[in-house]
């Protein structure tokens, strides 16, 4: 059972409804982060490298021209924009780049509709996927990195590496297990051996290959770890 972050930063009456909603999804843990000031909201998007949903009600003073720093601080996180849509669909933001607007009436029924929101970059089957034309396998994945200022990643697999001109938000939720450690780390968490916490790397099982990670960020690799063991 993977755990999803949620970070919110909207009205009272609205925090609650998001969070008494999604209590009543299945099979899911779901942690709720909640802001009162805009101040506190960005840094814990700039530490928080793990949040999966950020729900986000507009405002006088933090109207859409916020959507920019909340990108800034978070590149991967999907952003749901709670606005005053005239009907109940879902909307993919002009550009992509996984921000949506729903409208706030529906958070009735957000248990029903979180499922929805995961499945729009979630696959649950663990066959091949393409990514910039290569064929990768994600069970196979050990860790992904970044090199050449953050504009390409290498993908070290169990018997091979490949080198994609693609940045790691590419890879982002791309499953479950493979979660991002820092700016610059994805590491496949099926795949975890031991973490070395005096040189700070990860091995993994029946592989050479060691993935290093910064000090700052060690913990919290540990605890994701722990917490996904857990619960599988």
């Amino acid at each position: 059972m993977k755990t999803y972050k949620m970070a919110v930063f909207a009205s009272l009456k609205t925090t609650l409804e998001i969070c008494n909603s999604l209590t009543l999804v299945n099979n899911k843990k779901i942690i709720f982060m909640t802001f009162d000031s805009k101040e506190n909201f960005l840094f814990e998007l700039k530490i928080s490298l793990d949040i999966d949903m950020i729900f986000w009600e507009p405002t006088e003073k933090c109207n859409y021209s916020f959507l920019s720093q909340i990108r800034q601080y978070n590149k991967s996180a999907k952003i749901i924009i709670l606005s005053k849509l005239k009907d109940n669909s879902i909307h993919l933001q002009d550009g992509g780049n996984s921000v949506y607007t729903m409208n706030v009436e529906q958070l009735i029924n957000l248990d029903v509709l979180f499922n929805q929101l995961l499945s729009f970059t979630n696959s649950e089957s663990d066959d091949k996927v393409i990514i910039n034309g290569m064929t990768l396998f994600p069970m196979e994945i050990l860790f992904i990195e970044t090199y050449c200022e953050h504009k390409n990643c290498v993908i070290v697999h169990d018997d091979k590496t490949k080198i994609i001109r693609s940045p790691l938000a590419y890879f982002d939720h791309l499953r479950d297990y493979l979660v991002r450690v820092d700016r610059s780390l994805i590491v496949n968490l099926n795949k975890i051996e031991k973490i070395d916490f005096q040189k700070a790397v990860v091995c993994f099982e029946d592989s050479n290959e060691v993935a290093s990670v910064s000090f700052s960020n060690i913990n919290k690799l540990k605890n994701l770890f722990e917490n996904f063991t857990d619960f599988y």
